[in-house]
């Protein structure tokens, strides 16, 4: 964006939300190097993003950083990169487990969980005869 202003200085943020791993990405088995170029306005509002990797955590990373606040910038518009690492560890698991979010301020990301199996539950009847 012409006119955006960069600094050595970069922007805390004042709220941030915590992202989850997108489930269909989970379930697909796709891991990912996001970067996010967003713009951020005199109110330390996002109000463009470009994005570089997957599109499908991409997109899940984007909706989630357009949900941050930052503190206002010295100069606007400001542009900053954010990095959001999406990455799989250990077995795979039917039905979910919970994601670690670790968020390294001022700007990554890094999301961590096992692969998400899809399974059918066992189902075993007792016939009981007499």
């Amino acid at each position: 964006m012409a006119g955006c202003h960069s600094s050595d200085r970069l922007l805390q943020p004042k709220h941030v939300v915590v992202p989850d791993y997108d489930r269909t990405a989970q379930i697909a088995h796709i891991d990912g190097h996001i970067v996010i170029t967003a713009t951020i306005d005199a109110n330390g509002g996002i109000i463009e993003t470009r994005t570089t990797g997957q599109r499908m955590l991409a997109r899940s990373a984007t909706v989630n950083l357009k949900r941050w606040t930052f503190e206002k910038p010295r100069r606007a518009p400001l542009e900053q990169a954010f990095v959001y690492d999406y990455k799989f560890e250990g077995e795979g698991v039917c039905g979910g487990s919970p994601s670690v979010v670790t968020v390294d301020l001022p700007d990554h990301v890094t999301i961590v969980t096992n692969p998400l199996l899809v399974c059918d539950p066992v189902v075993s009847r007792s016939e009981h005869r007499p």
